[in-house]
């Protein structure tokens, strides 16, 4: 392909990126005007500001007209009503509240951020419910909830291991799903959401969540554990494992590699335990674990053999990083205090 035209998409991929963040920011600004709206008792549509804007976009007015179509759309706020406002819940309904009014239930914290109120009340009053408890209760808030839910409205969970969720979800008398953020309040390059679709049509929520910023990505409830054990439960094995098996003499042989690995463990020793007993308890991290040790012998024994060159040539194929940049990368947390 011309390198010329190379370079030209590459400035436009720029330019999208940049419109892409505008119009974002444009629909923060349209949900504060449908909020003012509501408080003063004005109509949502404004015939006269629409036209004026069409009229401004001149050859950009189709263009327009569906972004007027959704700025309308999000000015007709629903609402969201958290139940469990934990590290997730809450991290949840500040990304998702520029787009919705939100409640909240929970016995156990009270927050001046959001209105909180009874489960009857959240299920009779919300458009949208996210269940964010921990994973031994959520099955019976999704039902109790599910069963008080108001027609047209969805319910949905934030559990990171699905499995005793699904049927839950299958019971409710509204709409359905389950998602997962994959990221944490540390935060993220990118806000990644996965979503398996339960009950009926999920598309009000999927729009809100795009609107957030959310790439929203599809799953099942099969593929979706037997990822999380791999991606999160194996690290999480592998972090405490470690801590459990290094003493005093490792210690005093330790250098970068190690005090690395044990930065990353001693943050996962501030994870709940409920949380830990859910993700390495998780029935898939068996069989993760079965294939971890049997990749590990075929490395040890290409080691033994002098053949380790086969395997580092389709180790480096899967990096996702350049080996000298995450080498500097490496040096600087290494570094940090």
């Amino acid at each position: 392909m011309d390198v010329d035209i190379e370079r030209l998409r590459e400035e436009i991929d720029l330019i999208d990126m940049r419109i892409l963040e505008l119009l974002r920011k444009r629909m923060r600004i349209s949900a504060e005007i449908g909020r003012e709206k509501r408080r003063k008792g004005l109509p949502i549509l404004d015939e006269r500001r629409e036209a004026e804007v069409l009229e401004r976009a001149g050859i950009f007015s189709d263009v327009f007209r569906e972004i007027v179509r959704t700025s309308r759309s999000v000015q007709e706020r629903r609402v969201l009503g958290v139940v469990g406002l934990g590290r997730m819940g809450r991290l949840m309904a500040r990304e998702l509240s520029p787009f919705v009014d939100v409640i909240y239930c929970d016995p156990h914290v009270s927050s001046d951020e959001f209105q909180k109120v009874e489960l009857e009340e959240l299920s009779e009053k919300s458009d949208m419910i996210m269940v964010s408890t921990p994973a031994s209760i959520a099955a019976d808030v999704i039902r109790k909830a599910g069963s008080m839910m108001r027609d047209g409205s969805i319910i949905f969970d934030v559990s990171t291991v699905k499995s005793g969720i699904r049927s839950a979800l299958e019971s409710v008398r509204g709409r359905s799903c389950s998602i997962h953020p994959m990221f944490g309040p540390c935060g993220s390059r990118e806000k990644k959401v996965l979503l398996i679709k339960v009950k009926g049509d999920c598309s009000d929520l999927i729009d809100i969540l795009l609107l957030a910023g959310f790439k929203v990505r599809s799953s099942s409830f099969e593929l979706h554990d037997r990822m999380v054990a791999r991606t999160i439960g194996i690290p999480y094995l592998l972090a405490i494992s470690l801590l459990l098996m290094v003493g005093d003499e490792e210690m005093e042989h330790a250098g970068t590699s190690l005090s690395y690995f044990l930065r990353y463990s001693s943050w996962v020793c501030g994870e709940k335990n409920e949380l830990l007993e859910e993700i390495i308890g998780n029935k898939e991290v068996d069989s993760a674990v079965d294939d971890l040790i049997s990749t590990m012998k075929k490395v040890i024994e290409a080691a033994k053999r002098g053949k380790i060159e086969e395997v580092m040539r389709e180790a480096r194929k899967r990096a996702p990083e350049d080996p000298e940049r995450a080498y500097k990368l490496f040096c600087k947390f290494i570094k940090m205090k």
